[in-house]
């Protein structure tokens, strides 16, 4: 499978909508290359301005916290006539699937929801979005917070370089538990002249799936859909 940024003339098969643009990217996209669908993720670069979180959160000097909804979900069936997407979001802020259930009520605005709970924090969440019925292949990403947890497993199980991120947890929280634990992860991956893509691209799919269940399972899903779609 091929993920883009920009949309071309070729209609995608499923829309990607995360937190964090460029790291949440470069995952992605050497993850989508394991998998043999015949679908085209489209990761739109949404801007800031665009977001809008859980609970409204806000942080001092107003920055926004929590996870994104771009309003992808809810614009872009109409507008492109794109109804199947990828959700990537932090655990951190989905502690359950009644989490998942109301982020998508309440924040997306998704209604006749049904959920479809796998293992590993993977849901398929199918719904409506005025007259457009939408399917949404969310990832909860991370052990406790957030992807870069999924990342630190994959460089210790691939690299055998420990990374301490129980000591990283219990000393700092939230936006500066992830600094440190990704500045943490770029420098083991420095010390081996790799970028965060040449690690998932030399890992093997049983290590991906060790270090990212969730993420795993739901390109497991949407493989066989694209693959059953004839898309090319």
């Amino acid at each position: 499978m091929l993920v883009i940024r920009e949309l071309g003339s070729q209609k995608p098969t499923f829309v990607v909508s995360t937190g964090n643009g460029n790291f949440e990217f470069d995952v992605v996209s050497a993850f989508a290359e394991k998998y043999d669908g015949r679908g085209l993720l489209w990761f739109p670069k949404i801007p800031k301005a665009g977001m809008r979180v859980i609970g409204r959160r806000r942080a001092a000097g107003g920055e926004v916290k929590g996870l994104p909804a771009c309003r992808i979900v809810n614009t872009y069936p109409g507008k492109y006539g794109i109804t199947s997407f990828v959700f990537l979001m932090d655990a951190e802020h989905v502690k359950s699937a009644e989490d998942v259930l109301n982020y998508f009520s309440e924040e997306l605005r998704v209604r006749n929801l049904r959920l479809q709970e796998f293992e590993e924090g993977a849901f398929l969440i199918e719904g409506s979005v005025g007259a457009h019925k939408v399917r949404v292949h969310t990832a909860v990403l991370g052990e406790t917070k957030c992807i870069e947890e999924n990342v630190a497993r994959l460089v210790e199980i691939e690299l055998k370089i420990p990374i301490d991120v129980e000591g990283m947890r219990s000393r700092s929280e939230g936006k500066e538990f992830k600094k440190l634990l990704r500045k943490a992860v770029m420098e083991a991956l420095r010390r081996r002249r790799l970028s965060v893509k040449d690690l998932i691209d030399g890992a093997s799919v049983e290590s991906l799936e060790r270090a990212f269940p969730s993420l795993s399972r739901i390109f497991k899903i949407v493989e066989k859909e694209s693959l059953a779609s004839g898309n090319s």
